[in-house]
């Protein structure tokens, strides 16, 4: 549900539900279908991150119930030049729901 995607607090704005709901419409029901059957059939690439060889960052919303903080953690940790920067009052959604944010933590990572 759309609440389970954003933080709480985001949770009754009914412009970002909206939003939500017009992504999803314009990617249709066979996309979304795509989607969950390739999340669900991925491996674990968990013991490649030792690889990356290249500066990363790892964004994540403090409140993301679909890929939580502990798992950035993990990524952030597993990745040798990465940044992690977790977005405050934002969830899973954390481009919508906190743009500004979202822009500074790329720009501040971009000019390190």
């Amino acid at each position: 549900s759309f609440a389970n995607t954003v933080h709480p607090d985001n949770a009754s704005d009914s412009r970002l539900y909206s939003m939500h709901r017009a992504m999803s419409a314009a990617a249709g029901p066979e996309a979304y279908i795509r989607h969950q059957e390739a999340i669900i059939g991925r491996p674990d690439c968990r013991p490649m991150l030792k690889d990356i060889a290249v500066p990363t960052l790892v964004l994540v919303g403090e409140s993301d119930q679909i890929s939580p903080p502990s798992a950035a953690d993990e990524m952030h940790l597993g990745i040798l030049d990465s940044t992690l920067a977790v977005v405050p009052r934002a969830g899973h959604l954390s481009l919508i729901e906190q743009p500004d944010l979202v822009n500074k933590a790329l720009i501040a990572w971009a000019q390190r």
